[in-house]
């Protein structure tokens, strides 16, 4: 196991803590993670933070892709979608930024491999489950 995976899964559940908190769910959760404190205010941040640990890493376990599309209530959005193996099985975690709030993703939008939803809306809150199972990420 490498560890920029490790901290990229960090990342990417850290987002998937952030998005819940700013809808006040609290299924997920990291030891040491201020992103339940500071909610949507850190969703971008940390997506950014993954995106550039799997462009700057020569061999990830991560994809990611980025588009510009509406969201499920039909809002301009920002897109991402990371997807990675575990144990041979394929998951998913994408998250719906709002356009006007994705400043920082912006400039990412058409960069990936290219990737669709695959139609199951609990699909990012399991795969970072298996995430945070399969990194040790709320080890001591």
């Amino acid at each position: 196991m490498r560890n920029v995976d490790r901290y990229i899964a960090e990342a990417i559940v850290s987002t998937q803590v952030a998005s819940d908190a700013g809808k006040c769910k609290y299924e997920i959760t990291l030891k040491n993670n201020f992103a339940m404190h500071e909610g949507y205010d850190a969703k971008v941040h940390f997506q950014v933070r993954a995106l550039e640990m799997i462009r700057n890493s020569k061999r990830s376990n991560f994809n990611y892709y980025v588009v510009r599309a509406e969201d499920q209530n039909g809002c301009d959005s920002v897109i991402v979608y990371f997807d990675f193996k575990i144990d041979g099985k394929r998951y998913q975690v994408s998250f719906h930024n709002p356009y006007d709030r994705s400043y920082r993703l912006k400039k990412y939008i058409g960069s990936g491999r290219v990737t669709r939803w695959n139609n199951d809306r609990n699909t990012s809150r399991y795969g970072c489950i298996k995430l945070i199972e399969y990194y040790g990420l709320n080890a001591d």
